[in-house]
């Protein structure tokens, strides 16, 4: 993830969906931090919600899905509001469902 991150940022509007070039995780994950009042990410961007992907080899289509859906939700403004207002993981969860 490091190396995907210094080569170009995963960075876009308020979100960063960090990554690995290679699918080589041991097994599949995804892992999401929300910070109502940001964190600062590379040199000129402010993200309020980090979505890391971890994928094995043998899930690489999983990836394309998971990350082009995601993303759909991610560059909507409105959707990034309503995300980071919850309070709890389930809520988190229950919301971005929602908006798929």
């Amino acid at each position: 993830m490091k190396q995907r991150e210094e080569l170009s940022s995963t960075a876009f509007g308020k979100v960063a969906i960090p990554h690995s070039f290679n699918m080589v995780a041991l097994k599949s994950r995804g892992y999401i931090l929300v910070n109502p009042t940001g964190i600062e990410w590379g040199q000129n961007a402010k993200v309020y919600v980090v979505i890391g992907l971890a994928i094995d080899p043998q899930n690489t289509s999983l990836f394309r899905e998971v990350f082009d859906k995601i993303t759909e939700v991610m560059v909507d403004e409105e959707n990034i509001s309503q995300l980071i207002q919850c309070t709890t993981y389930d809520q988190f969860i229950d919301q971005l469902i929602s908006l798929l």
